[in-house]
């Protein structure tokens, strides 16, 4: 059934490692702010918890069970959508997972339903992503082994998130946005996503930084640093960005094997151009989804990479201590 009048709700559906965290604070902890404005944040109620709010980790695994559908739609009767100016929005970078994309799709279907329902994802190359994703996920395997992993869940592959949620909302109005960092400095899409939509700056009840990715230098320095320890180096980087270790930005969120490169690259190509064409993405925005123009070798020398490694402890020390950094098997 079309809906074209009452209220709107925004669906944010991610993707993954696409600046999610940002856009999740500016909602949950600006959610008051935006009420002022009409805007309700459907998931306000789970409290001043972060790592709820932003994964839902309470409704996603509700969506996947049987008759999720009529539970959606029974919450979804309690609002008020004869109201155009009321906006609703939910938010959860989960909703695009693949291996659970088409419960969630199917389970959210009865928002078109209600109100006039505008979904936004927010994709970025699988080079960087899949890069960024070991940093925080992948601790216990090489990079190597963590990309294979990647290929064979056939992770962040847009064409079929965007086809399941086409499928279950064929009404609903698509905005895909391509994340770069050229794009959206830092790392933050909330003025771009604030631009979209044409909502308000408020004023965020807690501060929260995203959950960043280290570039290459400071990867190569921690490589060199674990090996240098006989230590594996992905628990010395999860333990940085949880400590909130800020290193000064020396490069770019590179892969630096590119083999491994092009072996992303060839995987996602049918795909990625199936979703360009079906996102209705130019060449000038598709250029951001093709993988970085990267050097065959290491633009750094030796010499950067052991000064980098000093900066890498001095900052971990800093923060976790010498006795953190001995407990990671680390030191110069």
């Amino acid at each position: 059934m079309m809906i074209d009048s009452g209220a709107e709700v925004v669906l944010h559906i991610g993707g993954q490692k696409c600046g999610s965290s940002a856009l999740q604070g500016y909602l949950f902890f600006g959610r008051h702010g935006l009420a002022k404005h009409g805007i309700r944040y459907l998931d306000d109620e789970l409290g001043d918890d972060l790592a709820k709010a932003k994964s839902h980790s309470n409704l996603l695994p509700r969506l996947r069970q049987t008759g999720a559908e009529s539970w959606v739609r029974d919450r979804l009767s309690l609002l008020d959508w004869a109201d155009p100016s009321k906006r609703y929005v939910l938010s959860s970078e989960g909703f695009c997972e693949i291996r659970n994309v088409e419960s969630y799709a199917t389970a959210l279907a009865p928002l078109g339903d209600f109100g006039r329902v505008h979904i936004v994802l927010y994709v970025r190359s699988q080079v960087e992503l899949i890069y960024s994703g070991w940093q925080q996920w992948g601790s216990h395997l090489s990079f190597s082994d963590w990309v294979e992993s990647a290929l064979k869940r056939d992770f962040a592959n847009w064409d079929r998130i965007l086809s399941a949620w086409r499928r279950a909302l064929p009404d609903a109005r698509f905005s895909v946005r391509i994340f770069s960092r050229d794009h959206f400095p830092d790392g933050d899409l909330v003025a771009d996503f604030r631009q979209l939509l044409g909502w308000p700056s408020v004023q965020l009840l807690v501060k929260k930084a995203a959950n960043p990715t280290f570039d290459d230098l400071t990867v190569l320095a921690v490589q060199r640093l674990a090996a240098k320890n006989k230590v594996e180096p992905g628990p010395i980087m999860i333990s940085m960005k949880k400590a909130g270790v800020v290193l000064p930005r020396s490069g770019e969120n590179l892969v630096l094997d590119a083999v491994l490169q092009a072996k992303i690259s060839d995987h996602y190509a049918v795909s990625n151009a199936c979703f360009l064409k079906n996102a209705g993405i130019g060449y000038a925005e598709a250029e951001r989804l093709i993988v970085p123009k990267i050097p065959r070798c290491s633009p750094y020398s030796e010499e950067d990479v052991a000064r980098h490694q000093q900066v890498v402890v001095e900052n971990l020390e800093k923060v976790a201590g010498q006795e953190g950094c001995r407990a990671l098997g680390l030191c110069l």
